[in-house]
């Protein structure tokens, strides 16, 4: 199987296992898994690109948030701890990919405005004030 699709089989599975690992174990936190193609349509659209995709849910109802990163050779992985405000960058090369991590607090940021105009009750009031994410540590 190429790596590729090898990573499209394990993402699924990551995908699915995550939706309800949660429920499942109330001591695991609740993760939200990205499909392999947010990462690569922020960088063309942005925000505008992908806002359609979680129209539906508050991606800040997860405690953690897990975007896999093709880098045309190989595979990456950043995940975003939503309790602590930090991005994470996972590189088996050592990369640090800061354009990476400023798209995807710029993703942030864009999401909580548009997410800050709905009336969802269930919004926690910390986490969708801009000012929270005003300083995301990047680790």
């Amino acid at each position: 199987v190429p790596s590729s699709q090898f990573f499209i089989l394990g993402n699924q599975l990551l995908f699915t296992t995550n939706r309800h690992r949660s429920k499942c174990d109330p001591e695991l936190p609740p993760t939200y898994a990205f499909n392999t193609f947010l990462y690569p349509r922020l960088q063309e659209k942005g925000h505008s690109g992908v806002k359609r995709w979680t129209k539906k849910i508050n991606i800040f109802n997860f405690s953690i948030l897990l975007i896999p990163i093709h880098l045309g050779v190989h595979w990456c992985l950043a995940y975003v701890d939503v309790r602590k405000k930090i991005i994470r960058y996972l590189d088996s090369m050592g990369g640090a990919n800061p354009q990476c991590r400023r798209i995807l607090i710029q993703y942030l940021r864009e999401e909580i405005f548009v997410l800050s105009k709905k009336s969802y009750g269930q919004f926690s009031g910390s986490i969708l004030r801009s000012d929270f994410w005003g300083h995301i540590s990047v680790a």
